[in-house]
């Protein structure tokens, strides 16, 4: 998952530009340290001032082994017996600085019913008509619906969202991703 700074035109053609370069990475998508080297060196000084924030994990489903790394993304949430766990790893945005940047890689072993919630900055950063952040709320909505499906859990928190911002209309894109590790 991503987010890439700005909107419009030449965000549109960052994102073509990335997805251009997962598709060109070969190996190096084999490994997340590696794929976010790679798309840095390739869009370095590329970008007009934009900057691309990026986390990207690989799961094995015979060991539950996930891997991944993290490019000055929001940190994943992992949901276990209704605790709720932050995915963090270090790692810098894509794009602006013109140096070799290290993307930590971190594996964790998953077990079943393990949830995962990716999400973008508009998400947590939607407000309500008070000046609210909806990350403030964000764990209280994880809890009461983590025992549902994936996609219900995806749902519910979306409309939440909904209820919460009480318009349809974001200033910024949202994106909610959800990974349910099953038996």
């Amino acid at each position: 998952i991503s987010d890439v700074s700005g909107h419009g035109v030449p965000a549109a053609l960052i994102t073509s530009m990335i997805k251009t370069l997962i598709e060109t990475a070969g190996r190096n998508r084999l490994s997340p340290h590696n794929l976010l080297s790679y798309i840095h060196k390739n869009i370095i000084n590329k970008t007009s001032g934009n900057f691309l924030t990026a986390f990207y994990g690989i799961y094995d489903l015979e060991t539950k082994i996930f891997t991944y790394s993290r490019a000055a993304h929001n940190y994943p949430f992992l949901i276990r017996n209704n605790e709720i766990i932050e995915l963090k790893s270090r790692g810098n945005i894509l794009g602006i600085f013109d140096e070799k940047l290290i993307f930590e890689e971190i594996q964790i072993q998953l077990k079943d019913n393990d949830k995962i919630l990716f999400y973008t900055d508009g998400l947590t950063e939607a407000t309500n008509h008070k000046g609210d952040e909806f990350h403030e709320y964000l764990p209280q909505i994880i809890h009461k619906y983590s025992n549902l499906s994936i996609h219900e859990f995806i749902q519910k928190i979306y409309h939440e969202l909904l209820i919460f911002h009480e318009n349809i209309h974001f200033s910024d894109d949202i994106c909610i991703v959800g990974m349910n590790i099953s038996q």
